[in-house]
């Protein structure tokens, strides 16, 4: 699997964390949201975690985070 997390501006907080994953077959999106909330404190927990086929990468593979800020945001209704 892949991630990258993104934050978006919000005017309650300042700025939300957003994230973009890539799963691997033998993983569904109810155990990447269990794993999140077991493993990180509630305010790291992502608000959104978007489901992409991949992630858009530059000539050396680093991920785009910008690129797939854009890929994600018509798929959000904050």
């Amino acid at each position: 699997a892949e991630a990258c997390v993104y934050g978006v501006p919000d005017d309650r907080v300042g700025e939300e964390i957003m994230a973009a994953v890539v799963l691997r077959p033998d993983c569904g999106d109810v155990d990447l949201k269990k794993h999140c909330l077991d493993a990180l404190p509630a305010s790291m927990v992502p608000k959104v975690i978007t489901l992409l086929p991949e992630l858009p990468k530059n000539a050396v593979g680093k991920i785009l985070r910008a690129d797939v800020a854009k890929a994600c945001m018509p798929n959000v209704l904050i």
